[in-house]
Order: structure tokens, then C-alpha cells, then sequence
């Protein structure tokens, strides 16, 4: 019975995900438009720029009444789940099943908050909640990460939490900022001054990424480099080198760290960020361009 309904649940998920939007979402449930938010939430994996572009205009029209429905997709419970897989199995129902399994949920959840943006808020309070329990956390940190603005800050808090598993997804969260992120920079760059190491260290790493006011970014980030902390001063090394050429006045100041023999993890780290930002000044000091070059996978050694 065990092996049969593993074996149906990972059926269901390959389905939902390839494409039965009818799965996610009862008719009763909400609409947009006429069609049912499972197939709006489709749309935004589609091929097709235009349905992506037509389905993410739909969800911010209609913010009020889909943030709160992506909220409750983002909670939705493993276990309740398999408790009713396995009633249906029982009771020999599970060719009449019309669930789909959580993560399927939530991930759907995520892309929706994704469109959204800051027009979806209003969901920080609820998010932030969430981000404290095991069981929603990482759906949580993505979701608030996807917002942008001020719904980063839970974040950072998070960051710091006794549970490795919550601290780990904050820190995935983060790590996914990038260019598109609404606010991002207005909310990192104070964080650069943050008391915790951790902090200061994640935030020159988003900051970096997400090459948000690049102008303030770099001098901010070269003086991370003093930071007496070594994982701050490896997140100023990565930060400055995801910006590439705009932080060509770091050069100087990464090359000592990029020289040196005695730290390998700063030594290739501040590396790889010269050769990013000023690959002629990197060939010049001789530092070693495979640091930069993706390992080409040759088949197993010899015997």
C-alpha cells in the first residue's frame, strides 16, 4: 500500500506540472477575469513573452484579491496532504483524487508573488509569520524575497536565527535578489553598517547582485574590504565582482587579497571578482584565470 501511494502522489505531481491547472484550483475558487488563477499562474512559465507579460498585468489588477489566495497556497501542509492521500487509498478513491501535493502549491505561490512584486505588500505580515515555522519557511523567504522593499528586512533577522534550517532559507531568499527586485538597494545598503557580521556580509553579496545604485554600491562595498570579519570581507570581494566594470576603483584594493597564499577561500573569491571586473588588470598581476573557467567534465579517471 505504501510503495502504491508514493507512486500516486508522484504521478499527480508530474501532472500538475505538466500542465493540469485544474488540479490546483475548485471552479468555486477564484477567478480572474473568467479563468481560474491556476491558469493565470501558468501562464507566467509559458514560452510565449505575451502570456507571460498578459498574465502578470491580470495578477497586479487583481492584487487585492490574489494576494490573499497565494498566501494560503504558500501555507498549505505536507501532512494534511498525505493524510488525504492516504484516505483516498484506503478507500480506494485515488483514481477520483483532485488534489495536487503542497510543494506544487507553493511553488506556484512563489511565481505568483514573483509577478507581483511590491504590489503584493500587504503579504508581509502574513509571510513574516510564516517564515518562523519549518514547515513554511522556504516558501516564505522566497515569497517575501520576490516582494522586494521593506519585506527583505525579516530576512536579515532571519538570518541569525538559532535554527540552521530557517537561517538557511533566509539566506537562499537573499541570495535570489537580483536587478528586478523592487527596492532592493534602498533596504540593503544600510544593512552594510549592521552590527551582525552575517548581516553585513549577505547584504554586500544582494547588493552586488542585484546592481541597484551602483554609484553608492562600490565605495560602500570597497570599505567592507577593512571589515575585520573574514566572511564580510569575502561577501565585499563577491559583491564588488558581480558588478563587474562599474567597480573598477575596487581593483586596487582586491589584488593584495587576490595575491595573497594564505587564505585560499579570499584568495580565489577576491580572484574571480578582478577577473570579473577588470580581466586585463587580472592577466596583468597574473592571477590565475582558471578561477574563471568552468571545469570541463572529461569521464571518469583512468585506473
Amino acid at each position: 500500500m505504501k510503495s502504491t501511494l508514493a507512486f500516486t502522489i508522484g504521478v499527480i505531481a508530474v501532472a500538475a506540472v505538466a500542465g493540469s491547472a485544474a488540479l490546483l484550483l475548485s471552479p468555486q475558487e477564484l477567478r480572474l477575469d473568467g479563468r481560474p488563477l491556476a491558469d493565470v499562474l501558468q501562464d507566467l512559465n509559458s514560452s510565449s513573452e505575451a502570456s507571460r507579460e498578459a498574465a502578470t498585468t491580470l495578477l497586479r489588477k487583481s492584487a487585492v484579491k490574489v494576494v490573499p489566495v497565494l498566501v494560503e497556497m504558500a501555507r498549505v501542509d505536507d501532512a494534511a496532504f498525505t493524510k488525504k492521500m492516504k484516505a483516498l487509498a484506503e478507500g480506494g478513491q485515488l483514481d477520483q483524487a483532485t488534489l495536487v501535493p503542497p510543494s506544487v502549491r507553493r511553488s506556484q505561490a512563489v511565481n505568483g508573488f514573483r509577478a507581483l512584486g511590491a504590489a503584493a505588500a500587504s503579504a508581509t505580515p502574513a509571510l513574516t509569520e510564516m517564515l518562523r515555522d519549518p514547515k513554511t519557511s522556504v516558501a516564505a523567504a522566497l515569497a517575501l524575497a520576490c516582494i522586494g522593499g521593506e519585506a527583505i528586512n525579516p530576512l536579515f533577522d532571519t538570518l541569525v536565527d538559532p535554527n540552521p534550517r530557517l537561517a538557511g532559507n533566509a539566506r537562499t531568499a537573499l541570495e535570489s535578489l537580483n536587478s528586478g527586485t523592487a527596492g532592493a538597494a534602498a533596504m540593503l545598503i544600510p544593512r552594510l553598517k549592521d552590527k551582525r557580521p552575517v548581516v553585513r556580509a549577505a547584504a554586500a553579496r544582494a547588493l552586488g547582485r542585484t546592481g541597484q545604485d551602483a554609484a553608492r554600491a562600490v565605495p560602500l562595498l570597497i570599505e567592507l574590504l577593512d571589515d575585520p570579519d573574514g566572511e564580510v570581507l569575502l561577501g565585499a570581494c563577491a559583491g564588488l565582482g558581480a558588478l563587474q566594470s562599474i567597480a573598477k576603483t575596487a581593483v586596487p584594493k582586491l589584488l593584495p587579497f587576490a595575491k595573497q597564499t594564505k587564505d585560499k577561500m579570499l584568495h580565489d573569491v577576491a580572484g574571480i571578482a578582478v577577473w570579473r571586473i577588470d580581466p586585463a588588470e587580472a592577466r596583468k598581476a597574473g592571477l590565475d584565470e582558471a578561477l574563471i573557467k568552468t571545469p570541463t567534465y572529461t569521464g571518469p579517471a583512468e585506473r
